[in-house]
């Protein structure tokens, strides 16, 4: 395509349609994040956004439609079938378009610099609410010395100060390489985050299996073998722990529960099983086998499309149901949440009397280094957020 560079409120761009500047403005900052390159993500926003301001409102929100679309890359190869996947990243586009695009548009007046950080931090907040997350403004400034504002109870007070930082070179435009080289400079200082250490000695096992071969009912006894035989090297532990639908090979939890008998070690493993003896819908779910007993934990947020599907025109695959504390013979108390459920903040109601949080995750059949960056970092925001130690326990190795 044939372009020539222009001045854009000072700043040199290239000559091309609104709507595709936003574009490659939006999914670069989303696939920056992905790869490990949140300085470039923050620098990206601030430099796309104080060039398209003036240009054309298609352009902000063709940035904001792209970048949900390309921080939310990491589930899309979740999706089963041609269909479904169309309907994700048509879903997650218009679901970034309104949430993450029209707040963009006050940068159109002069003074609307002031208020973007607070129109995009609660729009965030709106598409949570819908099951899409992406990768919020604090996830990205969360290994800088803002990132601590966590502690305070939330990554929404991180997501509002980025925020202004990063439209400062609207706000300061006759200073705006000083404004960019501060945000540069923060990265560079950065703040090492250091993980509370685990009250117990946990044996967490990452098996790795074949995503497709995990169900294959002709293959799933030889994954479920291999997982056991993993978990003898693990007896000196306090708990060991298996990831999200580790066992496959039964929808049944007695059945479940006599597949992995000869462990004797406290076993938290996950697994999709029948809601009750006689309702044969799915629930997602943690298992914690102790001894002859166990108890059952329950994912509540479910994956958009690949789970909770899209009515009318997908059913939902799973269906959530209640979380809960589990609690060990000695009165230690943890809350286990499954795999997409740590993009979004615990409510206190759910830690009350708990100890730690453990994280089970499935992640074989997305895009493994990109969503062990996402999740990985979302594990430590809740960390801050919560003040316990939280450990991610995946079937891909972090």
């Amino acid at each position: 395509m044939h372009s020539t560079n222009t001045f854009v409120d000072g700043m040199r761009m290239p000559q091309l349609s609104p709507s595709m500047t936003g574009f490659v403005f939006g999914s670069g900052a989303g696939f920056a994040f992905l790869v490990g390159m949140p300085v470039v993500t923050a620098l990206i926003f601030a430099i796309g956004l104080a060039s398209l301001r003036r240009r054309s409102w298609l352009g902000l929100v063709a940035f904001g439609a792209s970048y949900m679309c390309a921080s939310s890359t990491w589930f899309f190869p979740g999706t089963s079938s041609i269909q479904e996947f169309a309907l994700a990243v048509l879903g997650t586009a218009a679901i970034g378009a309104v949430f993450h695009g029209l707040p963009n548009l006050v940068l159109r007046w002069k003074y609307g610099w002031t208020i973007w950080p607070l129109l995009i931090t609660a729009a965030e907040q709106g598409a949570s609410h819908l099951g899409m997350v992406g990768v919020p403004l604090g996830l990205i400034g969360l290994h800088t010395p803002i990132g601590a504002l966590a502690t305070l109870g939330s990554l929404t007070i991180t997501s509002i100060v980025l925020g202004y930082l990063i439209v400062l070179p609207i706000a300061l435009p006759k200073f705006k390489y000083i404004s960019l080289g501060g945000v540069v400079l923060l990265y560079l200082v950065g703040l090492p985050i250091e993980q509370k250490p685990m009250p117990i000695k946990i044996g967490a096992i990452s098996h790795n299996p074949p995503s497709v071969e995990k169900w294959n009912p002709d293959t799933a006894p030889a994954i479920l073998a291999d997982l056991l035989e993993r978990s003898k090297a693990h007896e000196g532990a306090d708990l060991i722990v298996w990831s999200e639908n580790a066992v496959t090979t039964t929808f049944s939890i007695a059945e479940a529960l006599d597949q992995v008998r000869e462990v004797n070690t406290p076993l938290l493993f996950g697994m999709t099983r029948y809601t009750s003896d006689d309702d044969y819908s799915f629930t997602n779910s943690a298992i914690f086998k102790l001894g002859d007993e166990y108890q059952i934990s329950n994912k509540q947020r479910l994956v958009p499309v690949i789970e909770a599907g899209l009515p009318p025109f997908k059913k939902p695959a799973v269906l959530p149901a209640e979380r809960r504390i589990f609690e060990m013979p000695d009165g230690t108390r943890f809350l286990t949440i499954l795999c997409y459920e740590v993009s979004f903040s615990i409510p206190k109601t759910d830690l009350d009397g708990v100890d730690f949080v453990i994280v089970i995750s499935a992640e074989t059949g997305m895009f493994r280094s990109m969503t062990n960056q996402v999740y990985g970092n979302m594990a430590i925001a809740r960390s801050l957020e919560t003040g316990l130690p939280i450990q991610r326990i995946s079937d891909v190795p972090l």
